[in-house]
């Protein structure tokens, strides 16, 4: 007994709120020193089909079911064993993982040069994040300043002497070369979704992340080999791109269409329902369709895909972007979108987005290739989001206990 009293716990519990364009997921957390994460009990809500989009109503639905979301896990993951035989049951924080549409991205790359060297320290990045961060705002004239809330500002990339490096401080330069990414989100948006989450967990204090550089330092750090790649986010409504050239965010982009294109494709083509489009396009991944439904399905696939791929384009061909495009894709989506997508860009030749001639070489970020990175204590869950959330937050969580 006198032992047990003082036996060092090595994890912190957090709740992890995975917001999309599509659905809202919940998770309880088990963050350990030096060791994987624990996904403890996971509960998922899937916005209500529209046939049509309309952004308004998808911030109301958005609120709508992370109150469900929330209130199931404060009365069935609680009371669930993963969670009740914990020595250590405290609930340290809540963290809001929101991606596109909900956030807002901004890269800018700043260059301090001296002909005497100079000490590079924290003191000279975080005062030349707070430079560029007076100036933020105006890279959003869409929205009043006060109704935007930084949720993220770092220095992503240090090149010293035009080297990058890791560990910058304390070595001295005649020029520093920092990339640096800022995330924003409305503040209604942002207030309101922690009003929903204390309402629950009244006594956790609340942190918001965008999934874009959450999985971004993730993936980095999963293939460090690839320095150049571009990180792909399919939701339901809409696509976020991440571009990351020597190993730094240089751009996070979006366009609105997703997996629903493909599902109001087949509803409006074929003459069904939801339910029953979702069943044929499921059967037809599974090569379980009928000669005649199969041909169907895949010729609105190939629609679909011309459809997509040329949003695509349109997304990332821009003059600064215009031949080169890195060839690498990793891919996160829900359950079996993500091969239809990863097909999508298989077809394509890349010339038309890098000057090299080839096919673009596409990852799809599933439940199998986080296995050794992330334990899954239920089942049930398959999607990748919490898990990637999950192994991001505890590489925080080992830095922080090793300070």
């Amino acid at each position: 007994m006198i032992r047990s009293l003082f036996k060092k716990i090595d994890y912190e519990i957090v709740l992890i709120f995975d917001i999309g364009s599509g659905s809202v997921e919940g998770s309880i957390v088990k963050l350990v020193k030096n060791a994987l994460p624990e996904i403890l009990y996971s509960y998922r809500a899937d916005l209500p089909f529209r046939k049509t989009r309309n952004a308004e109503k998808l911030t109301l639905l958005i609120f709508q079911e992370l109150k469900s979301v929330a209130a199931h896990l404060s009365k069935e993951g609680l009371k669930h064993p993963n969670f009740t035989k914990l020595e250590n049951k405290k609930i340290v924080k809540s963290f809001l993982v929101f991606s596109s549409p909900w956030t807002l991205n901004k890269t800018k790359i700043v260059t301090i040069s001296n002909k005497k060297e100079f000490l590079v320290d924290s003191n000279l990045v975080d005062k030349t994040i707070e430079n560029e961060e007076k100036n933020i705002f105006e890279s959003f004239p869409e929205y009043e300043s006060e109704s935007l809330q930084i949720i993220e500002k770092k220095a992503v990339s240090i090149l010293l002497n035009g080297y990058e490096t890791t560990l910058p401080y304390g070595q001295k330069t005649n020029e520093i070369t920092m990339t640096l990414v800022f995330s924003l989100i409305t503040r209604s948006l942002a207030e309101k979704c922690e009003e929903i989450t204390k309402k629950y967990f009244p006594f956790t204090p609340s942190e918001i992340l965008s999934f874009s550089m959450v999985s971004f330092t993730t993936l980095r750090d999963m293939f460090p080999e690839e320095r150049n790649f571009m990180l792909l986010d399919i939701g339901s409504e809409v696509t976020e791109i991440t571009i990351v050239r020597n190993n730094a965010i240089n751009e996070v982009i979006s366009f609105p269409s997703g997996k629903n294109l493909l599902i109001r494709n087949v509803i409006s083509k074929m003459k069904i329902e939801h339910e029953m489009a979702l069943s044929l396009l499921n059967t037809w991944l599974e090569k379980h369709t009928d000669h005649i439904s199969s041909k169907k399905v895949s010729d609105i696939i190939s629609d679909t895909e011309k459809e997509w791929i040329s949003s695509f384009q349109k997304a990332v061909l821009s003059d600064e972007n215009k031949f080169s495009i890195p060839q690498t894709i990793f891919i996160t989506a829900d359950s079996n979108s993500g091969e239809v997508f990863a097909q999508f860009l298989k077809n394509e030749n890349i010339a038309q987005f890098n000057k090299t001639q080839g096919k673009f070489k596409t990852w799809v970020i599933d439940r199998e290739k986080l296995l050794t990175k992330c334990i899954w204590r239920i089942p049930h869950s398959s999607e990748p989001f919490i898990a990637i959330e999950s192994i991001f937050l505890n590489k925080i969580f080992n830095s922080d206990k090793q300070k």
